[in-house]
């Protein structure tokens, strides 16, 4: 009995801590290699809505993530509708803080470069990229 209601709070506790729908409104993108920074750039109108878009169709496959910060790899610190918006893409995997929570998820290799194409960090040759 006591391990079905620790089992039914951990999934209200989940749920209650999803993603929310949200609209990115700006922000910054840094691409790090060998963990320092070598490319920046801001996000335009269009790439704030495909990662919207993005994150939208993807809010149920994040987990709560309770392990803290990682090595940054494509970082977008972003504004949404909801408050600030950090994305660390770590290869298949992504780290996603919407200002109160952490939350992680593996993705698909396309799914993947979907986001990187939305975030410009596919390009290396990208004329909105600002050396920091």
């Amino acid at each position: 009995m006591l391990l079905r209601l620790a089992a039914f709070i951990s999934t209200v506790v989940l749920v209650a801590c999803s993603p929310a729908a949200l609209s990115i409104q700006g922000g910054d993108v840094v691409r790090y290699e060998g963990g320092r920074p070598s490319e920046h750039w801001k996000l335009t109108t269009e790439q704030g809505n495909l990662v919207s878009a993005w994150l939208n169709s993807h809010r149920s496959d994040w987990k709560l993530d309770l392990l803290g910060d990682y090595v940054p790899s494509l970082l977008a610190n972003m504004h949404g509708n909801n408050g600030p918006v950090r994305l660390n893409v770590l290869g298949t995997s992504v780290i996603y803080y919407d200002g109160h929570h952490q939350y992680s998820a593996s993705f698909g290799a396309q799914d993947i470069a979907n986001l990187r194409e939305a975030l410009g960090g596919h390009a290396t040759a990208n004329p909105r990229l600002e050396r920091p």
